[in-house]
C-alpha cells in the first residue's frame, strides 16, 4: 500500500475571520432570495449563510458588502462551499468583481458553472488576475442557468480569498508557513 503525505504551503485567507465564516457582511445578490446567518448548520464550524428562495428564479446567492483590497496584476482565487437541500442538481458560480479606488465597477471574472448535487457540500472557485485600474474586489456566489422554486434552501460556508493561482484548504486566518 502506498502512503503519501500532503504538506500544504502557508497561506492567508484575506477575508476577516467573521467574513470567512459568513458571520457578517454579506447580503443576497438579488431580491429573489432572502439570506440570513444560521448557527445550527455549517461545514467547518457552526455558522453558515442560509438562502431561502422567495421567487421562482435563479437563487440570489450572496454578495460581500465590503470591498477587499487587491493588487493590480496579481492573481487571486476565491472559493466557497454550497449545500443544496433540494432534490435536483443546481448550477452555481463564483465571481470576483473588481472596482477602482472610488468603488466604480471595472470588470468581473466568473467561474464556469458547477453542478451542485442535493445534500452534498460542493466547493466552487474562481481564479483571476486583477485588471488595470482595479484596487478592490467583492466576492459573489450565485446560481447560474438553473431555476430554484419558492422555498428552496441553500447554505453557503467557508469563504476564502487568497492571493494564489489556486485554492488551498479552507482556513479562518493565516496558515503557518
Amino acid at each position: 500500500m502506498d502512503r503519501h503525505i500532503l504538506i500544504e504551503e502557508g497561506t492567508a485567507n484575506l477575508l476577516p475571520s467573521n467574513d470567512a465564516q459568513g458571520k457578517t457582511l454579506f447580503f443576497s445578490y438579488s431580491t429573489w432570495a432572502s439570506i440570513s446567518l444560521v448557527t445550527d448548520f455549517g461545514l467547518n464550524d457552526v455558522y453558515s449563510l442560509k438562502s431561502v428562495q422567495t421567487v421562482a428564479a435563479t437563487n440570489g446567492g450572496f454578495l460581500s458588502i465590503p470591498y477587499y483590497d487587491v493588487t493590480e496584476g496579481a492573481v487571486y482565487t476565491f472559493s466557497y462551499y454550497v449545500f443544496n437541500t433540494t432534490t435536483s442538481i443546481h448550477k452555481f458560480i463564483a465571481r470576483l468583481q473588481f472596482y477602482d479606488a472610488s468603488n466604480n465597477f471595472v470588470s468581473a471574472i466568473s467561474s464556469s458553472e458547477v453542478d451542485v448535487p442535493p445534500n452534498v457540500w460542493t466547493r466552487i472557485m474562481v481564479t483571476g488576475t486583477v485588471p488595470a485600474g482595479a484596487s478592490k474586489c467583492r466576492i459573489v456566489g450565485v446560481e447560474q442557468n438553473s431555476a430554484s422554486q419558492v422555498g428552496d434552501v441553500y447554505y453557503f460556508d467557508s469563504f476564502q480569498l487568497e492571493q494564489k493561482p489556486y485554492a488551498t484548504s479552507w482556513t479562518v486566518g493565516t496558515r503557518q508557513a
